[in-house]
């Protein structure tokens, strides 16, 4: 029998050849996806739309913006991984380190956690 919930301790190593790795979810979660989702369309109400009761309306709206999803895709399925900063000291997993990714190890983990988590 399969579990309803994920857990972070599943996780697949995607391996590099220069020997650095990177552990990543086996699979997304729920609140992944909808991390996922409320970073890829923002919509910022003016202040004065707050509070009128209803929903807002198109003059309400300061800002909607869009964003391709591939970043926090992949720094949402990271767990782990080998990486060192210019120091020699472990690189912490943040979203601003994963957009700094080399592309093809930033393809690479993009691609790998595509295959798992397919639309």
């Amino acid at each position: 029998m399969t579990s309803a919930f994920t857990y972070k301790d599943e996780v697949e190593r995607i391996e590099f050849e220069d020997g650095e790795w990177v552990d990543i979810k086996r699979e997304l979660s729920a609140g992944d996806e909808e991390a996922i989702s409320n970073e890829i369309l923002r919509i910022r109400l003016k202040p004065q739309a707050f509070g009128k009761g209803g929903p807002a309306k198109k003059e309400d709206i300061e800002e909607v913006s869009l964003k391709v999803g591939s970043i926090i895709t992949v720094y949402r399925a990271i767990v782990a991984w080998s990486f060192k900063d210019r120091d020699g000291k472990d690189a912490p997993v943040t979203m601003t380190n994963v957009a700094s990714l080399k592309r093809p190890i930033f393809n690479r983990l993009l691609e790998e956690v595509g295959r798992r988590n397919p639309l």
